[in-house]
């Protein structure tokens, strides 16, 4: 709500709630110094390998069963990381642990994330393809759906 307090000349005001008061950017945001905000932010980015310095796929897991859904996220990294070594070492990535989505539960569905940071290339998309049709014939895992989303607007 912000961004509507004040119109022309009347001054505005908005208040924030936070557990981190001394986060610098907030303090930036109160000064409305989006140079500086932008200087650290893409510092971080690059450090971490966030875009717009590498992409992003998500892949997501999920099943009525919560134990489940935690092996088949480990049992596709496991995956991911022999056919990678295998068949794709050209291809540029880092993949981060599987762990719960943000929201673990909906709709009484488990939700588990494994993220990869990458580049996305016609490679790097078929072998997230392979990966998908493979995972998808393991029987043990019948019961648990996987996607991916390369770049997506929000991560689980």
């Amino acid at each position: 709500m912000a961004g509507r307090a004040g119109r022309g000349q009347y001054a505005g005001e908005a208040i924030i709630q936070t557990f981190t008061p001394e986060n610098s950017v907030l303090a930036l945001a109160a000064r409305q110094d989006y140079p500086a905000f932008y200087e650290g932010e893409i510092a971080v980015r690059k450090g971490m390998l966030y875009p717009p310095f590498a992409d992003l796929c998500v892949v997501g897991f999920v099943g009525i069963h919560e134990e489940k859904v935690a092996r088949a996220s480990e049992a596709f990294l496991q995956m991911l990381r022999t056919l990678a070594q295998a068949e794709y070492p050209q291809e540029p990535m880092r993949v981060l642990n599987p762990s719960p989505a943000l929201i673990g539960k909906v709709s009484n569905k488990y939700r588990y994330k494994l993220i990869v940071k990458c580049r996305n290339s016609r490679s790097f998309r078929q072998m997230i393809s392979r990966l998908l049709i493979a995972f998808a014939k393991e029987r043990t895992f019948r019961d648990v759906t996987a996607f991916a989303d390369i770049n997506p607007d929000r991560i689980l």
